[in-house]
């Protein structure tokens, strides 16, 4: 998989933390910032090409930036290389999972979490589905830890 790794900023729901999980199954993120969208906007939050966003505003200086929300009026699916969006996704996890599924295909675990981060943005998450995620999350970052 890739050899570089990034820092993820996102923002604290299912769909950030599934995204998380993917990225990190992909080997592409070395850490996770739960950031606020409005601290994005203001520029109090500094991105650079070391990383990769997911559902926050638009900014050219990350390396790569996935979102399912129009926030720059474009409706394209992969605007660039680095700019990845898609308004007809339910989530910036199914984005993921069809971008790199070939790669995901043999963990049904994963398929499980994108359903949540869509229930999520369809307001029908279950209480069991977000322990869930947490819990898948918590193992996902917890065995780095240990590695470290």
């Amino acid at each position: 998989m890739q050899t570089t790794q990034h820092r993820l900023l996102t923002t604290g729901n299912i769909d950030g933390f599934v995204s998380a999980i993917l990225l990190k199954n992909l080997e592409m993120i070395s850490d996770v910032t739960f950031v606020e969208e409005k601290d994005v906007k203001s520029g109090k939050i500094a991105i650079s090409k070391n990383d990769i966003t997911v559902n926050l505003p638009y900014t050219k200086d990350a390396h790569q930036a996935y979102d399912y929300h129009d926030s720059t009026s474009i409706s394209s699916f992969i605007v660039n290389k680095h700019h990845i969006l898609d308004t007809q996704a339910n989530s910036v996890a199914e984005i993921l999972f069809t971008l790199y599924h070939d790669k995901f295909k043999e963990n049904t675990q994963l398929a499980t979490l994108v359903q949540a981060a869509n229930h999520e943005t369809a307001q029908t998450l279950t209480t069991k589905e977000r322990m869930h995620v947490y819990e898948v999350y918590e193992n996902t970052f917890q065995k780095q830890a240990i590695e470290a």
